[in-house]
């Protein structure tokens, strides 16, 4: 029975293949053993030194709207990347090491384990543009994900299916914000109050160098911080920052140069009673004129300090001369040479005080304000002078003239030392004095000047009396017109100590053409009773006479700096026997005269 048994036994060994284990019992043989751990060893998964490391998971880029699901050809079945946070991300947590199962049946033959594929690059998706909003809100952070866990089962396939659903719950309340700013219309912005403890008063634009108003930017000087060491302390009645006296002061100057044809071609050189342009067929340098000038402002609330000095050189220098400054007495020259001279013809300091309506007082040499034509150059706009302003008005006062406001009025009212004197030949006062008013529209203009004095070495004489009636009208934008009366009387002058009479009618009109063309005429007469007034190399002797001028003239001017001034004037007498023209033989003469103006 045993051997029967051992031969059984060994037919099933025998027959069985190689690596087969046998269990007889709840044992096994040492081949059986050895074949089994073989199979077991090789069914178990590498262990960590032997397993090459997986390859860190890879970002994808952020995305708002849902992304594409990919294939299982592409990788992972249905995994997706949630879209980036605005956060820095999390770093990717460790995944556990998957267990590995020992099978229960001995499989015949071990299969090598696969390597994990490479995940695929998802492609980026554009994000989609929002609308700008009026009002820019602070997004909301969403809360940092972590990061998802790879898995191969069907876990991971739900898990991938609800992030895009999570992107687009995220996104519902950012869309409904940006439709909902579309429609509401944005807010008006609030105003912020200033911090002034008062309103500022209404005050005009301030010439160069005044001090600012409240109304131009800066705080009023009681609502300021204290001034610092490195700050100077403001004067007293001044608003907004320091004005140091140098502050605004100006200068300005030209050169007004020109020649006179006389068709006649006087032997003198000499044109007679025409002024400034007196020489004939030469050239003259009438005017190297400078001006050095601090203003005052005469429409603020503030006291003000200015003054001005003129400076002139040339030709025109001898009708502006004063006794006393540029003569002696007896009118000889001090220091000016035969053809060209220097005078002063203002000289002044300028105060306003703002009482009432405001007081502007000047005090030195100035310009006699009466009449219409001035001796400088660019205040005309002939080159040559009517027969008023040489004859029947003074060119210069020493003395004070203030001038104030009436409503439309300006009053203006000094006391002088005579006509053009810087000392006076018998220490008596004269008086000046004048009106002015303008229309609302500043078309229509009207001036009355007034002076009165003895201008006689003895004082004791008769008074010398003038008054200038000027009236300017515009027609439109391109016509004015000018009207002048001047009277004036000195008894005890004339010939023979006769009352000496002196009066004319002076007439403007002018045209501008465009911005750099003007055309102009100008008619006078003028009637020297007694000869008192009109006294030249070419009349020696007092009489009566009678004079007409006619004037036609254009200026050009091409830019500020640049003036050109033709003209063609005809002068003539209407007194028998009185020849003032061409070396004492003709009642009348022809001239053309052109000057420049270069202004600086």
């Amino acid at each position: 029975m045993f051997c029967a048994a051992g031969c059984l036994v060994l037919c099933v060994l025998t027959a069985a293949p190689s690596g087969t284990s046998v269990t007889i019992g709840n044992e096994r043989s040492p081949l059986t053993q050895t074949a089994f751990r073989e199979q077991s060893v090789a069914d178990q998964p590498p262990s960590d030194e032997e397993m090459p490391p997986l390859p860190p998971p890879k970002r994808l880029p952020a995305a708002r709207a849902p992304e594409r699901k990919l294939t299982e050809d592409e990788g992972i079945p249905g995994l997706q990347s949630p879209p980036e946070p605005p956060t820095p991300a999390q770093p990717p947590k460790a995944e556990p090491k998957a267990e590995a199962k020992v099978p229960l049946k001995p499989e015949p033959k071990a299969e090598p384990r696969p390597e994990p594929k490479p995940e695929p690059k998802a492609e980026p998706k554009p994000e989609p543009k929002v609308e700008p909003r009026p009002e820019p809100k602070p997004e909301t952070k969403a809360a940092p994900r972590p990061e998802p866990k790879v898995e191969t089962s069907d876990r991971a396939k739900e898990k991938a299916q609800e992030v895009p659903k999570a992107a687009d719950e995220q996104t519902k309340p950012v869309k409904k914000e940006a439709e909902a700013a579309e429609q509401t219309p944005p807010k008006p912005l609030k105003e912020i109050p200033l911090p002034l403890k008062r309103q500022p008063s209404p005050t005009p634009t301030r010439p160069l160098g005044e001090a600012l108003s409240t109304d131009e930017g800066l705080a009023v000087a009681s609502d300021r911080c204290p001034p610092t060491a490195l700050e100077p302390r403001e004067d007293f009645g001044t608003q907004g920052r320091v004005r140091s006296w140098f502050d605004g002061v100006q200068f300005d100057g030209w050169l007004d140069q020109g020649a006179t044809l006389n068709t006649l071609s006087p032997r003198n050189r000499s044109n007679g009673p025409v002024t400034f342009n007196n020489r004939s067929n030469d050239y003259q340098l009438n005017q190297l004129y400078g001006v050095l000038k601090r203003d005052v402002d005469r429409d603020g609330d503030t006291w003000g300090l200015g003054g001005r000095i003129d400076f002139l050189y040339g030709t025109d220098s001898f009708f502006t001369e004063a006794r006393g400054l540029e003569t002696f007495g007896d009118f000889s020259p001090r220091w000016n040479a035969h053809q060209l001279g220097a005078a002063l013809p203002q000289c002044y300091a300028e105060a306003f005080c703002p009482w009432g309506s405001g007081l502007d007082m000047i005090m030195g040499h100035y310009y006699a304000p009466i009449g219409y034509e001035s001796v400088m150059a660019t205040n005309n706009f002939f080159y040559s002078h009517s027969y008023l302003r040489q004859y029947a008005e003074p060119f210069t006062f020493t003395g004070f003239l203030g001038t104030t406001n009436l409503g439309p009025f300006e009053i203006q009212a000094g006391m002088t030392r005579g006509w053009d004197n810087w000392e006076d030949n018998n220490n008596d006062l004269g008086f000046v004095g004048g009106i002015r008013w303008k229309s609302e529209n500043e078309r229509t203009e009207i001036a009355l000047g007034v002076t009165a004095g003895r201008e006689q070495p003895d004082a004791s004489t008769n008074i010398r009396t003038l008054y200038s009636l000027v009236i300017q009208q515009k027609f439109g934008d391109r016509w004015q017109y000018v009207f002048q009366h001047d009277y004036g009387n000195e008894p005890g002058a004339g010939v023979d100590g006769t009352i000496a009479q002196w009066y004319g009618i002076n007439q403007y009109l002018f045209y501008t053409i465009n911005d750099a063309w003007k055309a102009g005429m100008r008619f006078e007469w003028f009637h020297d009773e007694n000869g008192s007034r009109v006294r030249t190399d070419d009349i020696p002797v007092l009489r009566t006479g009678t004079y007409y001028e006619l004037t036609a003239g254009a200026n050009w001017s091409p830019n500020k700096h640049v003036a050109v001034r033709p003209e063609l004037r005809w002068d003539v007498t209407g007194t028998p026997d009185l020849y003032p023209f061409g070396d004492e033989t003709r009642s009348s003469q022809l001239l053309m005269a052109c000057d420049v103006i270069l202004r600086f």
